[in-house]
């Protein structure tokens, strides 16, 4: 049987196993971005780098925040900073 830690865990790793979603991870605990400025250094697409966002957003507290323009900011939020 596998509980709800678990399967949080296996979130965690399965999110973390990936180099993007880490050097996401890692450029939002610096602050919040763009999806385009997330983008940036992968060229891959926005709405790529957004997929990418919503896996680490399902396994760690990843937020998105205001609309500035037609962009949304993303961030991470406090608790995954300091981890």
């Amino acid at each position: 049987m596998v509980n709800g830690s678990s399967q949080r865990l296996g979130a965690i790793f399965l999110a973390l196993s990936d180099p993007t979603h880490r050097a996401i991870l890692e450029r939002l605990a610096q602050g919040e971005a763009s999806g385009t400025e997330l983008a940036q250094p992968f060229l891959i697409s926005v709405p790529a780098i957004l997929k990418h966002f919503h896996m680490l957003e399902h396994a760690a507290p990843m937020r998105s925040l205001h609309q500035a323009g037609r962009q949304s900011l993303l961030a991470a939020t406090e608790e995954v900073c300091l981890s």
